[in-house]
């Protein structure tokens, strides 16, 4: 391949990087429905209005110890955090909070991570997060439900268990865009692959966190969540900076 084609494909590879997802981390600082809401840790500086909350019935948000969920065994917080942000709902009440990706959609060799550490699920009750694209429609969802032994997923393959069982301790949820519709995610460390949910716009521009249902005393089930990414694969990345380096070493030979 000539020198100068290899340079036009990893020009355009170059651009879709810039028209992709801004590459950048938050970090909770107040609850999700104040102006601002986090600190960005990575990618910028100062505080940010990460998400956008929404309820309907008996529902609401805050932030907190993510300590305080559960059994309480989260000592110190270990499981989202403290402070993080925080949702909770009551019998036929939901609670969600929408993050926009700034800069657009996220592409492809792109990922997202998030801290997600749910306490008690009362059957009836839903907790979860859902990968959207602008309209709102679902592409992804994991979620749990009362009643369960298994977290769920939702994609193009319908709603199917995961191997990862219930836990009010935390868990680390990450998701990579593979391909158009292609992705990876894990939950705790347990990696599964699928495609997106078919949809006309299948670009994942939201991610939403929600909170249904799932009354509970003592605040032992509320939903926490935290330091949110943004990323890029370091292999897509990688392969961009040695294909430039390649590019300019070959026009070092020739002159």
């Amino acid at each position: 391949m000539k020198a100068s084609r290899f340079a036009a494909i990893l020009v355009l590879a170059a651009a879709s990087l810039s028209h992709a997802a801004t590459i950048i981390s938050y970090t909770a600082t107040t609850d999700p429905a104040s102006a601002t809401d986090g600190t960005i840790t990575s990618g910028g500086s100062g505080t940010a209005n990460v998400w956008t909350t929404s309820t309907t019935g008996t529902a609401g948000s805050f932030s907190a110890d993510s300590a305080s969920n559960g059994d309480n065994s989260n000592a110190g917080g270990t499981g989202a955090g403290n402070p993080a942000w925080a949702l909770w709902s009551n019998t036929g009440g939901e609670s969600n909070a929408v993050h926009t990706l700034a800069g657009g959609a996220l592409s492809v060799g792109q990922g997202i991570d998030l801290d997600f550490d749910n306490g008690f699920v009362n059957s009836g009750g839903t907790v979860g997060v859902s990968l959207q694209n602008a309209a709102g429609q679902n592409l992804f969802e994991f979620f749990f439900t009362g009643g369960n032994a298994n977290y769920r997923r939702n994609d193009l393959a319908g709603i199917t268990d995961t191997t990862t069982g219930f836990t009010d301790n935390g868990l680390d949820f990450s998701f990579a865009l593979n391909s158009l519709t292609g992705y990876t995610a894990s939950l705790a460390g347990t990696a599964f692959t699928g495609s997106l949910i078919s949809q006309t716009d299948q670009a994942i521009a939201r991610v939403r966190v929600f909170n249904s249902s799932n009354q509970g005393s003592n605040g032992d089930n509320d939903l926490f969540f935290n330091n949110l990414a943004i990323t890029p694969e370091p292999s897509r990345l990688m392969f961009l900076l040695a294909g430039l380096g390649l590019v300019g070493l070959r026009r070092r030979r020739r002159n």
